[in-house]
């Protein structure tokens, strides 16, 4: 061991910073009585630890001994030596075993043991603070440190702060709690404490925004916030202008400063093993790391690249964990990295890098970043970054997934997107999802036009094309009436058979609008039949046509009031999704298959089926997704929890502003009066009514809520001019909702027509005709919902009624007789 040599001017505790700011989150956990033994401050430059260290010591109870360290301390005989001169500034005459055991030169072991007799003599509590231990670590100074932590009393705090984390061994010590950390994360500032910190300072951060901004450019980090101080003020320290740009121009420019720059060069990117730097500047090249693109960009095996990543996450904490797996630079320092590679390598390189990066995030399914780092890369990678949008977004569309197809392709320069007519076609068909028609079918011409500047493309992929835009156009004009039916169904068969062998997608929507046509021709089992004939054979392997196909067919089953029917199919489209993982057929196939345990009044199957919907929300589809909302809602509400069918519709609504589906908005707002009118009353229903009406829509919603039908019943259920304006139109509502062959609203119109005409003069021969013609509907499919509804307003009909009435009103007693209450349905939904 080297000779005893003691620097006493490291022993003094720093001067603490004039423009310290206290947080008293940390001091406390830090100075705690009850703390464990050992605390660990682990954390790159720049974080506060020395500042966090003075803040223990001048808030400590106990005599505070402070150690400031340097490379010399990695001779054990100087460490201890230095150590034993810091207690003594705090307990005179502490130590002398352990400087006898440094002069006789004993191991490092024996000198750590004698220190920790020495600190067991002591007669009160002390606090030990080692402040750049990183400094100092070696395997000698490690093993001394490590006996003296094991053999420490219990009287001992000892806080170490390090920018790497030592590797002293801790197992047993952390085993027994003894042992608490504080990383990066802790010591970021919170939103509140960097406001305060910039308000302290004179710093206009009073408004949200901007202290908003400074917190997500800086991300806490305590010298970034120091830095944002800088950009923002004067050269004497006092508020500067802010110039024209407003007043974060500086801060958005905070890592392009040289200061800044210089900063995190010196003090972060030095500090590592110089083999190791251009390989930490080359990570800066992608915004998430991993070991895979780690290994490509650094040309380095998969197992190095993951020791690399491991080490700077976990021991030089310069890496953050992301909750995928992989990791990311600090945002300042990721910029002041790839400044200095770009210095160092030139712009020829720094592209090649990126389209190595975005290669692998191409691989790996992260798509608009593969994009992002193929435009970076500059006019070398923008016809890539198309060629990326290409090979996805039709795929995404196909998965309808069409906001990761639209933000894929927003990203690209205009003028490359009006050269591709594949994308422009995603774009026509994301514009139709969201009911922009009219923008979808200039696009669609864009398209047309894109394919025919192209001579690249053979005959066969041009007809497919065509076909594909046809079918589009037809489904853009879905909600008209066709003017000849007959005569598009023939269109599709046309565009069906140019698709070839293609079950896409568009075969899938080809086939839905042929059903829909035939349904509204009053076609619906012809419908039904012609989807089901595209599966594949039952005991086959499910492809995705066969699959998706299951999803219309159920619904066409739910409208002719075949329950049994559109459950048998929902469940086998459910089985299909599964196996193929195509997400939006498992959610879509369960809502269709819990709308149709809804009305059956099979509750338990109900709320599992929605539940599993409702929980892949964002692959359901824009009309499922509401018909699993709503449906939910009935369910609730049938099961005596209108409260929380209320607050499932209130959070949709809530979700939906400011959307372009006011369709969609209107109906879930007369499901609320629908609600609200069987619980409260008609005056309970009336402003959901308003509210409907103001947005000015026509808002039938098949399948579960006719928005017509519900203005009605409230107008049946408020008496007076209302209540027989309600009766003259019931019978219109009925035929529309028969011309639609809506059967389970044809059943719902007959049973409030039947209720509306028993308290009229004459009327309960209408009142038993609507209830008879509703039962002989109802019966053979099982659509008791309408029923259960109604229960007791239908109650003294139904006593009047015949056996057919009796036996279906003898089902729904039983059914209801099996609810139970407090189901945890509705909060797993609004979670959701």
């Amino acid at each position: 061991m080297g000779a005893e040599r003691v620097h006493s001017v490291k022993t003094a505790e720093p001067r603490r910073a004039g423009d310290l700011m206290a947080r008293p989150r940390l001091t406390a956990a830090g100075v705690a009585p009850n703390g464990p033994g050992v605390t660990l401050v682990v954390a790159p430059a720049g974080f506060g630890k020395t500042t966090l260290m003075t803040e223990w010591a001048a808030a400590s109870a106990c005599p505070a001994a402070w150690l400031g360290l340097d490379a010399d301390d990695r001779d054990p005989a100087i460490f201890a030596g230095n150590v034993v001169a810091a207690v003594r500034r705090v307990v005179p005459g502490f130590g002398e075993g352990a400087l006898a055991a440094i002069r006789s030169e004993g191991a490092a072991r024996a000198v750590g043991r004698a220190l920790a007799d020495d600190l067991l003599a002591l007669e009160g509590p002390l606090l030990l603070l080692l402040d750049d231990y990183h400094e100092a670590e070696s395997v000698e100074t490690n093993a001394l440190l490590g006996e003296v932590i094991r053999w420490a009393p219990p009287t001992l705090r000892l806080a170490i702060d390090s920018r790497v984390m030592p590797e002293l061994r801790l197992a047993r010590a952390w085993a027994l709690g003894q042992v608490r950390e504080f990383g990066p994360e802790a010591l970021r500032f919170t939103r509140a404490e960097a406001a305060a910190f910039l308000a302290a300072r004179g710093l206009d951060a009073s408004r949200e925004a901007i202290a908003d901004r400074i917190w997500e450019v800086t991300e806490g980090w305590p010298v970034a916030l120091r830095l944002a101080v800088a950009a923002l003020q004067g050269t004497h320290g006092s508020p500067g202008p802010h110039g024209s740009q407003g007043p974060l121009a500086g801060i958005d420019r905070l890592a392009t400063r040289p200061v800044v720059r210089e900063y995190l060069i010196d003090e972060v990117l030095s500090a590592q093993p110089p083999a190791e730097r251009i390989c930490m500047l080359r990570l800066a090249v992608p915004a998430r790391i991993d070991a895979e693109v780690a290994r490509d960009i650094c040309g380095i095996d998969h197992e190095a690249a993951a020791g690399l990543l491991d080490r700077l996450a976990s021991r030089d904490r310069l890496l953050t964990p992301l909750e995928d797996g992989g990791y990311r630079y600090h945002a300042l320092v990721r910029e002041a990295f790839a400044d200095r590679l770009l210095a160092t390598v030139g712009t020829e390189t720094v592209a090649a890098l990126r389209a190595t990066a975005a290669g692998v995030a191409e691989r790996q399914g992260r798509i608009a970043e593969a994009i992002r780092l193929l435009l970076d890369a500059g006019r070398e990678g923008e016809a890539e970054a198309v060629a990326v949008a290409e090979r996805h977004a039709p795929a995404a569309e196909e998965d309808i997934r069409p906001a990761d197809a639209l933000r894929w392709i927003r990203m690209l320069p205009p003028a490359l997107v009006a050269e591709s007519p594949w994308l422009l076609m995603v774009r026509a068909a994301s514009e139709g999802y969201a009911g922009q028609e009219t923008a979808s079918e200039v696009t669609l011409n864009l398209a047309e036009a894109a394919m025919a500047r192209r001579m690249d493309v053979s005959p066969e992929e041009r007809a497919r094309f065509a076909a594909r835009v046809a079918i589009k156009r037809i489904f853009n004009r879905r909600s008209q009436p066709f003017a000849d039916p007959e005569g598009t169904i023939a269109a599709l068969d046309a565009a069906i058979a140019a698709l070839g062998a293609d079950r896409s997608l568009y075969h899938t929507i080809a086939l839905y609008l042929q059903g829909q046509l035939l349904h509204g021709l009053g076609r619906t089992g012809e419908a039904i039949e012609r989807l089901r004939s595209m599966q594949a054979p039952p005991g086959a392997v499910p492809d995705r046509l066969s699959a998706n196909i299951g999803v219309p067919a159920a619904e066409f089953a739910l409208w002719a009031g075949r329950t049994g029917l559109a459950m048998e199919i929902a469940e086998r489209a459910a089985r299909d999704g599964d196996a193929l993982g195509i997400a939006n057929v498992q959610a879509a196939a369960r809502t269709w298959l819990g709308v149709g345990c809804l009305f059956r009044l099979e509750f338990a199957e109900a709320r599992a089926a929605l539940a599993a919907a409702l929980a892949n929300r964002s692959a359901i589809g824009m009309f499922p997704e509401r018909e699993a909302m709503l449906a939910g809602a009935m369910l609730l509400h049938l099961t005596g929890q209108a409260e929380e069918a209320g607050a499932m519709i209130d959070h949709f609504l809530g979700e939906t502003k400011g959307q372009r589906d006011a369709v969609w908005r209107a109906g879930a707002l007369t499901m609320r009066a629908r609600i609200a009118v069987a619980e409260g009353g008609a005056e309970a229903a009336r402003p959901w009514l308003a509210a409907a009406d103001a947005l000015g829509v026509d808002a039938a919603m098949p399948v579960i809520e006719d928005s017509a039908l519900t203005r009605l019943q409230v107008g049946a259920q408020t008496g007076g001019d209302a209540a027989r304006a309600a009766l003259a139109a019931l019978p219109a509502a009925v035929a529309a909702a028969e011309a639609r062959h809506d059967v389970p609203n044809v059943i719902r119109g007959l049973l409030l027509l039947a209720l509306a005409s028993q308290d009229h003069a004459g009327g309960h021969a209408a009142a038993r005709n609507a209830l008879d013609r509703a039962v002989a509907l109802a019966k053979p499919g099982g659509v008791l919902l309408p029923f259960a509804e109604l229960r007791w307003p239908l109650r003294r009909l139904l006593r009047l009624s015949g056996p057919e009435a009796l036996e279906l009103a003898a089902m729904v007693d039983s059914a209801m007789g099996t609810v139970t209450a407090g189901s945890s349905f509705a909060p797993r939904l609004l979670t959701a």
